[in-house]
């Protein structure tokens, strides 16, 4: 299938074959209030991860030089976010290895280190997607997909909060992205029909994505769940 087929799998015992070397899944541009925590780059530079590849990397998005980049020490890895502390921190899937983590490196010097890891004693491991999000307390927001499962765990990796998303008493649904909004969401930021006879467009996009989302296109996958 040559040069940039790459074997991928497609679940935890399956191997096949794919086109697409790269498979890129996530890109964050450096804002302007964490632009002085990176001095190495700008605001407006872009962090890519390429999964298939173990890539993380950082670009000029006008000169498209690549101004830092390293691959590993994770492996299949998603959602890298730029923090204020100057670290850049990577949800490491692991795949194959039967653990996920939380991995943050130093961009300058290359140290990283692991903030959280799946174990026996504390089960966590998506071997496909996955998201996180640090809070402003410093707790981290956790979407373990593939079991279903969000949790939120303190700065000593202690659990503070889960919730599984139940199918039916034995197993989860899949569960893509959980993100913490505002109090003030439901009435500040949902989009309203501006009257009966012209709704938002807003409000037709978000309801086309509805559809999208329970069409029997794309049925309900669900995983044992891990008690």
């Amino acid at each position: 299938q040559g040069v940039f087929a790459i074997r991928t799998p497609s679940d935890e015992n399956e191997l096949i074959v794919k086109r697409g070397v790269f498979h890129p899944n996530d890109i964050e541009a450096l804002s302007p209030a964490l632009a002085a925590a990176f001095p190495m780059f700008e605001p407006g530079d872009l962090l890519i991860s390429l999964r298939n590849v173990n890539l993380v990397a950082v670009i000029d998005p006008k000169s498209r030089d690549v101004k830092w980049w390293s691959i590993g020490p994770w492996h299949r890895q998603h959602d890298p976010d730029f923090l204020p502390d100057g670290m850049i921190s990577v949800f490491n899937n692991n795949m194959g290895l039967g653990h996920s983590q939380i991995v943050r490196i130093h961009p300058q010097t290359g140290d990283y280190k692991v903030v959280l890891e799946g174990s026996d004693e504390f089960p966590f491991y998506t071997w496909y997607r996955g998201t996180h999000e640090t809070l402003s307390n410093g707790n981290i927001l956790v979407t373990e997909s593939q079991a279903g499962r969000i949790f939120e765990v303190n700065s000593d990796g202690n659990l503070v909060w889960t919730f599984n998303n139940d199918f039916d008493g034995e197993r989860n649904g899949v569960v893509s992205r959980a993100m913490v909004l505002p109090t003030d969401f439901l009435q500040t930021r949902v989009p309203r029909l501006r009257n009966r006879a012209r709704p938002s467009l807003e409000a037709a996009n978000m309801c086309v994505r509805t559809l999208e989302f329970l069409s029997p296109k794309r049925p309900l996958r669900v995983y044992q769940r891990i008690s």
